[in-house]
């Protein structure tokens, strides 16, 4: 990794699709990047395909379903770094084996739920002792991020319904 000065991202999944894409915009933008893949091998092809100075790219051997590979990553990146500045719990699944919601068997949508909706919360849990996440240092206070939500709830039109919002602002998706 290069300097502390610039910014620090750990991105999930970032061997391939969104994740790899995602890695290639920070990196782009002048990030550090910590790619994490379940597979290493695939997870160097990616870093490969990077065309960057591997300086600034980080493979990070992480399953996030499996509680002794994300102690060993949360291991792994603090002795790279003392912290980091984004978090992106990219990393799914998606049970596209011909099933639907009617036939989806209760193991695969277990795998799934565990993989896509309890492991994000577990690396967040294990990391969150690298990221600031506002703290002092947070640009608005928490009144003021409440702000909005408070008016899409009590003053807002239902026409707002759906969208999203910033300082009562809508923003584009």
């Amino acid at each position: 990794m290069s300097s502390q000065s610039k910014k620090r991202a750990l991105v999930t999944g970032g061997n391939k699709g969104i994740g790899f894409a995602i890695c290639k915009g920070l990196l782009d933008t002048g990030f550090d990047v910590f790619l994490a893949a379940r597979d290493i091998e695939k997870g160097k092809d990616a870093i490969a395909k990077l065309s960057t100075d591997n300086n600034s790219v980080k493979l990070i051997e992480l399953d996030i379903t499996d509680d002794e590979s994300i102690k060993n990553a949360v291991s792994s990146v603090s002795q790279l770094t003392n912290s980091l500045d984004v978090l992106v719990n990219n990393a799914g699944i998606y049970p596209d084996e011909g099933v639907n919601i009617l036939t989806v068997s209760r193991d695969l949508l277990t795998k799934t739920m565990n993989t896509n909706a309890f492991s994000p919360i577990g690396i967040t849990q294990a990391f969150i002792s690298l990221t600031d996440m506002g703290g002092s240092s947070a640009p608005r206070t928490p009144e003021q991020v409440a702000d909005t939500a408070i008016w899409l709830a009590t003053k807002a039109s239902m026409i707002e319904s759906g969208k999203f919002f910033r300082n009562r602002t809508e923003q584009p998706y």
